[in-house]
């Protein structure tokens, strides 16, 4: 029998919104990921985009698997963090800004390995801010190496939420919306 947390149960995961400006957003991913590092009982945490203001904030999700009975710990952590870096946030939100698995609710989509994925994700563009390859033109390049490596090609409509993927594997077209990330 295993010890490991299931990812499929909404009451495994605490999860924060928040807020914070553009030309800011390298410098707490990094103090974020390194703060969470030493809670010992926080597990593969990711994040996503969900709303931005151009120029001005990103709204962030944050997601960390806990066992149940260390809820109070890690959110209490948590809030510590982002209190103390003055950045407004609520500790698990409702609507939009959680649209992973809702408290009471499971999903067999969210099995450990896709989450590991996103943690390694998160990661990544930890890494990338860390080391100072971050700029505009260095994001976006990585954004494109990726794409590419996953044997995709992007099309946005600018303006919309719509996205089109073509899978070069499959010659498939995918679209599909992405009602989480949103101008506020």
């Amino acid at each position: 029998m295993t010890n490991e947390i299931a990812t499929e149960i909404g009451d495994n995961w605490s999860v924060f919104f928040f807020e914070c400006p553009t030309n800011a957003i390298n410098g707490v991913v990094v103090d974020l990921f390194r703060y969470i590092r030493k809670i010992k009982e926080a597990r593969i945490p990711h994040f996503m985009v969900r709303e931005f203001a151009i120029t001005q904030r990103f709204g962030i999700s944050l997601r960390v698997l806990r066992n149940q009975d260390d809820a109070d710990i890690v959110e209490g952590k948590l809030t510590e963090f982002f209190e103390q870096h003055g950045l407004r946030y609520q500790s698990n939100p409702e609507g939009n800004r959680h649209a992973w698995i809702r408290k009471g609710g499971t999903n067999t989509r969210w099995n450990r390995k896709r989450c590991e994925a996103l943690h390694r994700l998160s990661n990544l563009v930890v890494f990338l801010a860390k080391n100072d390859i971050f700029s505009a033109y260095d994001r976006c390049h990585m954004a494109h190496y990726t794409i590419n490596m996953l044997g995709l090609q992007e099309a946005t409509v600018t303006g919309s939420n719509q996205v089109s993927l073509l899978d070069i594997i499959s010659g498939q077209v995918r679209s599909f919306q992405t009602q989480h990330l949103r101008s506020a």
